[in-house]
């Protein structure tokens, strides 16, 4: 770091080492820093923008009312002065009527937008002094900012990106502004609803709580903010619906999963369509979670893995992991999102989770182990009762931890931010190191005592070859996911060796070489 930059962070205060590049300067880090040269080469993305002089004050407000709705939670700085192609124009041009116009966007146009702003002085290229205007738009925790005519607008990489009226609610929600779960719901009470599941809920409470008898159900349900009561009559809300109504679709349409088992690992079309099984399940939250686990239980798989000189049984996921993500994908989803459904795609290496709705503002992939905020806290309360979710971060942590035991990779976290925002959650195995399916190929074919003088790559390989019905070197390498073909190679010579594999190529440096699984149980030729 040359003296320059030390003297730039030395402004910027604070004991712990700056950033070294410029992607990890903050806003308020860029806002201090009063440097137009950072100003010019900083590359536009959701925390920084430049706006050329020439521009109109109320086009500013698009870009006040994004960096303040995020869903960045980190705001932004708005430079004033500087043309799309990074050249200082300065502002010393505007007449003092549009230089307090400027000033006062925030106020006219966005007056819910927090905004700290300067002016700074800079030297052009042609030695003239000047200055820009800089805003500091701060992030809006608490509530959405919209302009004075109504429209708001969020932040996507570089882009301030206008919001319908279906967005702007679910920010509503997502910041605490408003509560969709405690809305009224639109059915009929106690006609539309499970009664024996509120029953068996209530009475569950009355028991863990030590309630006298004396408490009704709806009085409970009113205590756990599921509904209140009204003139004698219980008014259910959306939550209660969710978790009690027969059948919430009436007002969610997609308030089911949607279970698709794959045939390989991509998802085919046409005439490569591939899905195995094809399943919708509806009804409450409680059955569909109960559902679903029935349902991915019985198509996950078991595997042989030789531990400790024997073979051992181990499922495909660790349970714990699975589950916990299917009861994340009904708890934590989006339901103002009323006709997207919850989708569990499962492949031979992966099972997806894709569940309607963003993260929620301030988490994201990096810190979900760590970040408490749900989108459904009254659900998530109710059902924490009966057992089925874990409060604190604790859901996600146990996710990892189990597939970390298992010897697995830890779970991927992504968030689609398109026109439907979605978080998908991944969990991979690995199949292609395991020692097949129980009663599978490999030790179907040679034995369990063959399979013992097998490693882990070996046997991948032979079920490569008899899946397959050859394998060479490159297929190898994909099997083993390895870029060592020297490694792969002695691999394959081994079986050979071993007479599981036999080589066949009509040429020396033959480049349409390949091996055949030859073996046969019985066959003298073999011993």
């Amino acid at each position: 770091m040359d003296e320059a930059q030390l003297d730039m962070f030395g402004m910027l205060g604070g004991s712990k080492a700056p950033p070294t590049i410029d992607p990890l300067l903050t806003p308020e880090q860029i806002f201090e820093a009063e440097d137009q040269e950072l100003y010019c080469r900083l590359t536009e993305d959701d925390r920084f923008d430049r706006k050329s002089s020439k521009i109109q004050a109320k086009d500013l407000g698009p870009v006040l009312s994004a960096m303040s709705n995020g869903p960045s939670v980190k705001g932004g700085v708005v430079v004033i002065g500087i043309d799309n192609k990074c050249r200082l124009e300065g502002c010393s041009s505007m007449s003092e009527d549009r230089l307090q116009a400027i000033e006062a966007a925030a106020a006219v146009y966005c007056p819910a937008a927090r905004v700290n702003q300067k002016r700074i002085r800079i030297t052009k290229e042609n030695g003239k002094v000047d200055f820009l205007i800089l805003m500091l738009v701060k992030y809006s925790h608490e509530r959405l900012i919209e302009l004075s005519d109504g429209r708001a607008f969020e932040r996507i990489a570089d882009s301030s990106k206008e919001i319908d009226d279906v967005r702007k609610q679910q920010i509503r929600i997502d910041k605490g502004e408003r509560s969709f779960e405690l809305e009224v719901v639109n059915l009929a009470y106690p006609a539309d609803f499970d009664t024996d599941s509120i029953e068996k809920f209530c009475r569950k409470i009355i028991a863990t709580r030590g309630l006298t008898s004396e408490h009704t159900n709806e009085s409970i349900l009113e205590s756990f903010f599921l509904g209140r009561r009204t003139q004698g009559q219980f008014l259910p809300n959306n939550a209660c619906a969710l978790l009690f109504a027969k059948d919430p679709r009436y007002v969610f349409p997609g308030a089911y999963i949607h279970f698709l088992r794959y045939s390989g690992i991509d998802e085919g079309s046409g005439a490569e369509y591939n899905v195995q099984k094809d399943v919708q399940l509806s009804g409450n939250i409680g059955s569909i979670i109960l559902a679903a686990a029935a349902l991915v239980e019985a198509n996950i798989r078991e595997f042989t893995i030789w531990v400790e000189g024997r073979f051992q049984s181990s499922a495909e996921y660790p349970k714990d992991a699975w589950y916990e993500l299917i009861v994340n994908a009904c708890v934590h989803r989006s339901y103002m999102m009323k006709s997207v459904p919850t989708f569990i795609k499962m492949f031979d290496d992966r099972i997806v989770f894709q569940s309607p709705g963003g993260f929620m503002p301030g988490v994201n992939p990096a810190n979900i182990y760590d970040r408490h905020h749900p989108r459904n806290p009254f659900i998530m309360r109710a059902l924490r009762e009966t057992g089925e979710v874990r409060c604190v971060n604790e859901g996600t942590k146990r996710i990892r931890r189990e597939m970390e035991r298992a010897k697995l990779p830890a779970p991927l976290f992504s968030e689609d931010r398109g026109d439907s925002a979605r978080v998908t959650a991944v969990l991979r195995n690995n199949a292609s190191l395991r020692h097949g399916p129980l009663g599978g190929r490999v030790v179907a074919a040679i034995g369990a005592e063959l399979a013992t003088t097998l490693d882990p790559e070996e046997v991948a390989i032979l079920n490569h070859a008899m899946e397959k019905g050859r394998v060479n070197v490159t297929d190898a390498m994909a099997v083993l996911r390895t870029g060592k073909w020297h490694f792969t190679k002695l691999k394959l010579d081994r079986l050979v060796a071993a007479k599981f594999l036999t080589y066949r190529s009509s040429k020396p440096r033959d480049p349409g070489a390949y091996y055949e699984f030859t073996w046969s149980q019985g066959d003298d030729s073999n011993e």
